[in-house]
């Protein structure tokens, strides 16, 4: 058996013949329909058999996806070949340019932010609540850093590092030496070098094929390793995601909330209104930041995974209320003292890595690095541990939506003590117009008090919804329930 799926495997590459790979993948489905009568046990058989492969996802699908018959009718409507391979690295390359642009927008958030403070306020904190607003200037600023400093330490503790760069050569002097090993730590290099190396191989795949000259050991070599530069490379937005994205988020959250006149000067940051600018860069932020956890969430199950299905709109809108949720309870938590948002990050972190490492036996088998990525992620939001094997992740989404909810009741509980037992009167003051500036309630005694109990409620809701359809996804849509 592991011989045949081999050979498919090498015959689905070479072979172009769409009619005769039809045929083929329709006996498969009948003969795995013959074996395992169960769709689990089809999902199971083919998994253990084949892995996340292009094969696998034209075996679940014998007449093509729908990806696949769109690509042929639009084939059709051409002479030539489409070089499809060719519009991938396009879209490689845009998904690069978002990581890029997050970046840059970032850095351009935090020279606006002390522009404002500098120019426009002049440091004028007296007028503004006593709220220094050279503290969104400096945890902008420290965002920025703090990812740079974790997506080093983490191809530090990568084992088996991609070949992002030159192979060394016997008469390689120092200088070129020092640059090959350390490039990689320098900011934003490694993304790039990630993207140049994963482009490589995907010509050089598609080049030897195109010759026919390829052997199996270096078709599988090839593979393998292309499937490694997508993963780091994904791993690596995901750190920037974690530790730069969501913060700023949140950043130019309460700079919306606190300073909402600023946004109505006609200031221009690329040319564009400030205003529009801020609600286009969070948009991109939050759609990239989304488009990084399904690539995570379908790692080593992207071919089983197909991205045409119900299941995948009911768990991005699930994600998207459980960060949305999040922001907003950050934002006003932290509305008077933004640089402590780190504080129940990291304790969640912590915590939840104690949890893991004691309680989930898949977590115990990861190397160091697919730890340390998980629990990063996993602070955002609950989502499944990445296996090559067919897992339960019952008790991993038990502990996570747990720590999710304990995380926001926390962060809650902590601008109650904050309003109440703070020494600076003026940030008192202003969590009783939180209420009125958010939802437009008027300031009376306790209005913030009950506007926590209502946040608190949506934090349950919000909790129990993700989890039910997460819970309807495993039990309905889930492809081991539905193979063939």
């Amino acid at each position: 058996m592991g011989f045949f799926c081999q050979h498919l495997k090498w015959w689905y590459f070479h072979n172009q013949d769409v009619e005769k790979q039809k045929v083929i993948f329709t006996y498969i489905e009948i003969l795995e329909k013959n074996m395992h009568p169960n769709a689990e046990e089809r999902y199971l058989c083919i998994l253990k058999n084949y892995g996340d492969t292009a094969v696998t996802e034209r075996i679940c699908c014998p007449r093509g996806t729908i990806i696949d018959r769109l690509k042929n009718c639009i084939q059709c409507c051409f002479s030539g070949r489409i070089k499809w391979h060719i519009l991938d690295i396009v879209f490689s390359f845009l998904c690069l340019c978002t990581h890029i642009f997050d970046h840059i927008k970032d850095i351009d958030l935090t020279v606006t932010l002390n522009h404002f403070d500098t120019k426009v306020i002049q440091r004028a904190y007296y007028q503004y609540n006593d709220f220094n607003l050279s503290y969104l200037t400096y945890t902008s600023l420290c965002l920025l850093i703090v990812s740079h400093i974790v997506i080093a330490f983490y191809w530090a503790l990568l084992r088996n590092k991609p070949k992002v760069t030159i192979a060394p050569t016997k008469k390689e002097n120092r200088m070129i030496k020092f640059a090959r090993l350390f490039s990689p730590y320098l900011p934003m290099v490694l993304p790039i070098l990630l993207f140049c190396r994963l482009t490589e191989l995907k010509l050089h795949l598609h080049a030897l094929t195109e010759l026919d000259e390829i052997g199996k050991y270096e078709f599988w070599r090839l593979m393998e390793e292309k499937i490694l530069v997508r993963d780091t490379a994904n791993d690596v937005k995901i750190i920037e995601m974690v530790t730069e994205s969501f913060g700023q988020l949140i950043v130019t959250s309460l700079l919306l909330v606190r300073f909402q006149w600023l946004l109505e000067k006609d200031f221009r940051s690329f040319g564009i209104n400030f205003n529009t600018y801020i609600i286009a860069t969070m948009t991109v932020s939050f759609l990239s930041l989304l488009h990084a956890i399904f690539k995570y969430h379908n790692r080593h199950r992207r071919s089983l995974r197909p991205l045409a299905s119900l299941g995948t709109p009911l768990l991005l809108f699930a994600w998207s209320m459980l960060v949305v949720t999040k922001v907003f309870v950050y934002v006003v938590a932290f509305i008077n003292t933004p640089g402590f948002f780190f504080v129940p990050a990291f304790i969640k972190m912590l915590v939840a890595f104690v949890l893991f490492q004691f309680l989930v036996d898949d977590f115990k088998k990861k190397q160091s690095h697919e730890k340390f990525i998980y629990i990063l992620i996993s602070f955002l939001l609950p989502v499944s541990l990445p296996s090559k094997d067919f897992k339960s992740m019952k008790k991993l989404n038990i502990i996570n939506f747990m720590l999710y909810f304990l995380e926001c009741t926390g962060v809650l509980a902590f601008a109650f003590f904050m309003k109440h037992f703070y020494h600076n009167q003026h940030y008192c003051q202003f969590y009783e117009k939180v209420p009125q500036i958010i939802i437009g309630y008027s300031p009376e005694d306790n209005q913030f008090e009950l506007f926590l109990v209502l946040m608190l409620v949506v934090v349950l809701f919000v909790t129990l919804l993700s989890s039910l359809l997460l819970w309807l996804h495993a039990e309905f849509l889930h492809p081991k329930k539905q193979t063939f």
